[in-house]
């Protein structure tokens, strides 16, 4: 038995060195590389077509230039209730921009909402170095920004989010009480995510922490997930839908970057249309009294 370990006990050791060792590398990449892999917004490709004519480009000033948004006011309807539209506030993933979301700018904008789709710092157009701190405090001055216009009922807000948008919805849900919230294809926790790299949580400096906010919020929640997403586990959204109470959950036969699949986009917006109807419903807010 002795024999046996001198001559496995070499071999164990360097198997055991060379796996600390890349554990050690990992961590170390994603301590260093963590901003550019959660947030990698100037990699991703400019459109070169201007906004649509109906879109207000919105800017907020940051240290070293500005960060854009985009606001398209609802689209009226005959039947439709008059006065103020009900805002929906859209945070798209982390491999996209502001300038791909112009689906679901018409989709909501048919259905009677305002819209509004901010930029992140450091994506596309807009300057500054993204953080969640950053981040949300732009989301949230951008919500002001709009929140208080005649058009816009402030008591009928929804906000929406894909992917690291969804956290960045809930991060805002945080600062701005919305009255309902969708979230597509959303982790539980940036320190979940690293932990299926075997990374410690105490490295992430962006934690995103929705598995502490969901089950405190307190509105309606439609949460959808891909059952073949190779990015972010099918059992994220799963698990926020266990903790969220009263959540809608639904999964679609697809993986992460093609969500909700092509087969079933028109079954995804109906069921997006089917959970927003009560706001929709809803008797716009009176308008507030003017002060003398």
């Amino acid at each position: 038995m002795k024999r046996f370990w001198r001559k496995i006990k070499p071999p164990l050791l360097r198997v055991a060195t060379i796996s600390v060792t890349v554990w050690l590398i990992g961590c170390v990449s994603l301590c260093v590389m963590q901003e550019q892999m959660i947030y990698p917004g100037h990699a991703m490709e400019l459109l070169s077509v201007p906004p649509p004519p109906f879109v207000e480009v919105l800017t907020l000033p940051v240290d070293d230039g500005q960060v854009e948004a985009w606001y398209a006011p609802a689209i009226g309807a005959p039947g439709r209730a008059p006065g103020a539209a009900p805002l929906v506030v859209y945070l798209h993933g982390n491999a996209e921009l502001m300038d791909y979301q112009s689906e679901v700018i018409h989709r909501y904008r048919a259905m009677g909402f305002n819209v509004l789709v901010p930029e992140f710092r450091g994506f596309g157009r807009s300057a500054g170095k993204p953080s969640q701190e950053a981040i949300g405090e732009d989301m949230a001055a951008f919500y002001d920004m709009v929140i208080d216009r005649p058009q816009v009922d402030a008591q009928r807000v929804l906000f929406h989010g894909r992917s690291l948008g969804g956290a960045i919805a809930v991060d805002l849900a945080t600062r701005r009480k919305p009255d309902a919230v969708i979230l597509d294809a959303t982790f539980t926790s940036m320190a979940r995510m690293a932990a299926q790299y075997l990374a410690p949580p105490f490295i992430v400096r962006h934690p995103y922490r929705n598995d502490r906010v969901l089950p405190k919020l307190g509105v309606p929640t439609l949460i959808s997930h891909g059952t073949n997403d190779e990015i972010i586990s099918v059992k994220h959204g799963r698990k926020l839908a266990k903790i969220t109470p009263d959540a809608v959950y639904y999964e679609y036969d697809c993986s992460h970057n093609d969500f909700p699949g092509a087969s079933d986009v028109n079954l995804y917006w109906r069921r997006v249309a089917e959970f927003v109807s009560p706001m929709l419903q809803k008797a716009p807010a009176p308008a507030a009294s003017p002060t003398h």
